[in-house]
This record gives structure tokens, sequence and C-alpha cells, in this order.
């Protein structure tokens, strides 16, 4: 790492930039630095992709999107003899609407997959108490919770999968409860 302290706003970025790798000057940096829970959003969505990504993905929708409404206004503008200075606010105003909604879209995705588990936990909780009941240790449970059917089995498998990394089962299990979307499931 560089040891260097400068009065320059230039040459402290240069260093941030060869530390981290990271560009704080970036807009996509500045945008996931407004959105702190978007990656764990996006784990708990089952969404395999990085936040970074996940706002050039949302920027680029919501360009296009907006684009094709101010194409859309600019017909509609014409028609009505009505100023075309309005289709700069038209576009702003789609781009922001659509890249809030593209942001908001892995909060869907859990309040989706919520719903499915908070249907099966019942059955799951069930499952790993006869498992454990006779005996069977918890890893061993776990395991055959994860071959299982239905949605829960899914996040079994995921702490079935930390703990064969080389992840305790406790840190594992921690990891369950932190990025399961539903409440009632955290509490298995």
């Amino acid at each position: 790492y560089l040891l260097y302290i400068s009065t320059s706003d230039k040459i402290v970025n240069i260093i941030f930039i060869y530390e981290t790798g990271v560009n704080k000057m970036d807009l996509i940096y500045q945008l996931n630095t407004l959105f702190p829970h978007l990656k764990t959003e996006l784990h708990m969505a089952n969404m395999r992709v990085k936040p970074e990504a996940f706002i050039k993905k949302a920027l680029g929708l919501s360009f296009f999107v907006a684009l094709t409404m101010l194409i859309f206004g600019f017909f509609m503008l014409s028609v009505f003899k009505v100023s075309l200075f309005l289709l700069l606010p038209i576009f702003i105003l789609f781009f922001a609407i659509f890249f809030f909604f593209f942001i908001n879209s892995p909060k869907t995705a859990i309040r989706k997959r919520q719903r499915e588990l908070d249907r099966e936990v019942i059955f799951a909780g069930r499952f790993l108490l006869v498992k454990l009941y006779s005996g069977t240790p918890l890893v061993n449970a776990l395991i055959d919770a994860s071959k299982s059917y239905g949605v829960a089995q899914s996040y079994f498998k995921e702490m079935v999968d930390d703990i064969n990394l080389g992840t305790t089962v406790e840190q594992a299990i921690e990891n369950g409860m932190k990025y399961s979307p539903s409440e009632k499931f955290s509490k298995i």
C-alpha cells in the first residue's frame, strides 16, 4: 500500500484507486454507496450478481426505457403542437422512475420467496425435528433437508454448501438466518 498524504484530491483519489481498485468518482461506485443494503438484498433474492453489475444493468435498462418514452413523448408533443423543451424533463422523470423501479426489483423477489417459505416453514421445521429427535446429527439432518422437496430445500442446500466449503456449522446457520427472507424460517 502506498502511504502518501497530500492535500490534492486527485492524488488522494489515485492512491485510493491503486489501493482498492475502485474509482471514488465513478457513478456506479457513488450509486453503490447510496444503496448500502443492495448486496444483502441481492443475496436474499438469490440473484447471483454483484451490486455494481446490478446497478449498471438498472442504469442501462432505465436509460433505454426512458429513451423509448422520450421518442413516444416527441411524437405526442409534436402532434399536440406543444414545446419540445418538455422532452428533457420527461426523459429525466422517466429515467428516475424506472431506475428506482429496477433497483427495487430484489425487494419484490424477496417478498415472493418469503411467501413461498412461509408456506413451507411448518413442514421444514417438522422434518428437522423428526431427524434430530431420531438421533441424526445436525449436519446430516441439514444434508437430508437439502435433498428434500420444496423451496426450503435451496436454503438448506446453501447451508450445506457453506459447511462443505469450510465454514463452521454455527456460522453457516447464522448466514442462513441472516439471508433468509422469511422471519419464521430464520427461527427454525
